[in-house]
């Protein structure tokens, strides 16, 4: 198993379990019966069992495994979602009293429009790391770190009229 440390052996016994975790639930109490034979290359495991000495191989108790194939389902289900319930574009006004964002964003006629985004009661604000424009690297944020020029994205709900937006997830960073 290769670690931020460098490669771990994995030495797994006739009693070592197997458990299946879900992408969209990373709890251990989550964790469904898995088999040995369900494990490839490109897999995420967490093993739990005795280290050796040397730190260079793990006799394995469990063996928590995340398969590739349903990250990449996840990711791909994602990248969907945003497309249909996304919308992205340049902060210009904030009115923090009443937790309003307005932003600039090309139309589907080539120009320029304001949209309200307001953010719904459970609301998850990210930032962009400082070093960073990957979704994967953003940090947890608040309504306060948002800025005028600000990229903003989110993910929610427009209204029929296309003027405001509800969003449950706001993404925000200053390039």
């Amino acid at each position: 198993v290769g670690t931020k440390d460098g490669m771990l052996n994995v030495v797994l016994l006739k009693m070592t379990t197997y458990k299946r975790v879900s992408p969209d639930n990373l709890s251990l109490k989550a964790a469904i019966d898995s088999y040995y034979t369900d494990v490839v290359v490109g897999d995420r495991v967490l093993v739990v069992g005795k280290v050796s000495s040397n730190k260079k191989s793990i006799l394995a108790k469990t063996l928590h495994l995340v398969k590739n194939s349903d990250i990449k389902a996840r990711w791909a289900k994602e990248i969907q979602e945003w497309r249909k319930r996304g919308i992205s574009g340049r902060v210009v006004v904030i009115e923090p009293e009443n937790r309003v964002i307005t932003i600039e964003k090309w139309n589907s006629t080539g120009r320029l429009a304001k949209l309200k985004v307001t953010p719904k009661e459970k609301v998850k604000y990210l930032r962009y790391a400082s070093d960073s424009i990957k979704y994967k690297d953003a940090i947890e944020s608040e309504f306060s770190a948002i800025k005028v020029g600000d990229m903003l994205r989110a993910l929610g709900d427009r209204s029929e009229d296309r003027t405001s937006f509800k969003a449950e997830q706001i993404l925000t960073g200053a390039f």
